[in-house]
């Protein structure tokens, strides 16, 4: 039985990632770096990592720049926080890395894709879903389903 929905903020609510992608590829142009989409698709969302990581190899030192965490602890603490167990609940992402995240903590996962990742296979997610009215007809199915 589903007792809470775990959602990611940003790009599931509102459609960021073009954005995102934008910002990131204009932080190390002026550093002879152009970032392309599937640069992006590969480092950012795959690898999880950002744009100073982009600049790792261009001399940066490595104090300024941020290790990046996976993002399943906050799943772990939110499961922690209801008390609940992962097959109580269900994540919904819309990244290679929130559906990784998710995934790892155990979590089935219902990904809302992009335009920008429209094509992207999504593999393990228990779902994958191109607008929101398809993403409320399969949580209301899940739910319904209980």
């Amino acid at each position: 039985m589903i007792k809470a929905i775990l959602w990611d903020n940003d790009g599931v609510l509102c459609d960021t990632e073009r954005l995102f992608f934008e910002a990131n590829r204009r932080v190390p142009g002026p550093h002879d770096v152009a970032l392309t989409r599937e640069q992006y698709l590969a480092w950012y969302l795959d690898d999880n990592h950002g744009a100073w990581h982009v600049l790792r190899g261009r001399g940066y030192d490595e104090a300024r720049i941020a290790q990046v965490r996976a993002a399943r602890d906050a799943y772990l603490q939110a499961l922690d926080k209801l008390r609940l167990d992962p097959d109580e609940c269900i994540a919904v992402e819309d990244s290679p890395r929130g559906l990784a995240a998710a995934r790892a903590a155990g979590l089935r996962c219902i990904v809302l894709r992009s335009e920008l990742l429209a094509d992207y296979a999504f593999t393990g997610a228990f779902r994958a879903v191109d607008s929101h009215r398809e993403l409320e007809n399969e949580l209301c199915t899940l739910l319904d389903s209980d």
